[in-house]
């Protein structure tokens, strides 16, 4: 399993070999990937462009990502690592350098699908299923985005669970001027003290 999982990375990384030499940044790193439902340990050291698996009894880890399995394709693919430790759906132990490297690697792979689908249907037949994917890839983004907004108007204005941005810079204020009443009541006291 944990060497279809390396191949099928490499495989992927092959697609633009440009920037899969960006791996070369941390070449020689190796880097355990846990994912916690499936209890799933896989252990890989970077290459110039690709990853080898090694076992375990061979190497220490240079750093550690903890996942679970619901989140690793946002993790691969881009989404911000930061958001997800902050979740608390991904931990990274060690050199947290390393994954960045390993994530941006794998998010800006950029696979010529066209190409690859010319080999079995021809050009005319690959660019018209390419123009059908990108239409379809934008209104993705659209759905995604529209659901997105629509998730944060429902939670902030029907079940009031989240709260607006006027909100939170409202109960700043707030603080800020039940700081300044409490700072003027101790200089009274002070001042009636002396």
């Amino acid at each position: 399993m944990k060497s279809i999982i390396i191949a099928a990375l490499n495989r992927y990384l092959e697609q633009d070999k440009e920037r899969a030499n960006q791996l070369s940044q941390i070449k020689g790193k190796v880097i355990r990937i846990l994912i916690q439902e499936i209890k799933f340990d896989l252990l890989i050291k970077v290459q110039e462009s690709y990853f080898e698996e090694v076992s375990q009894e061979e190497t220490s880890t240079d750093v550690e990502i903890d996942l679970s399995l619901k989140v690793l394709p946002d993790f691969l693919l881009g989404t911000d690592p930061d958001v997800l430790i902050k979740n608390g759906a991904i931990e990274i132990k060690g050199d947290t350098h390393i994954a960045s490297v390993m994530q941006n690697t794998l998010k800006e792979i950029e696979i010529d699908w066209e190409e690859i689908i010319s080999k079995y249907t021809g050009d005319t037949v690959a660019y018209q299923l390419g123009k059908g994917a990108r239409a379809l890839h934008t209104f993705g983004d659209r759905l995604r985005d529209n659901m997105r907004q629509d998730i944060r108007d429902y939670l902030q204005d029907n079940v009031q669970v989240s709260v607006t941005q006027d909100e939170v810079d409202q109960f700043i204020k707030d603080v800020d001027a039940t700081r300044a009443q409490v700072d003027r009541l101790e200089a009274r006291l002070n001042k009636l003290d002396n």
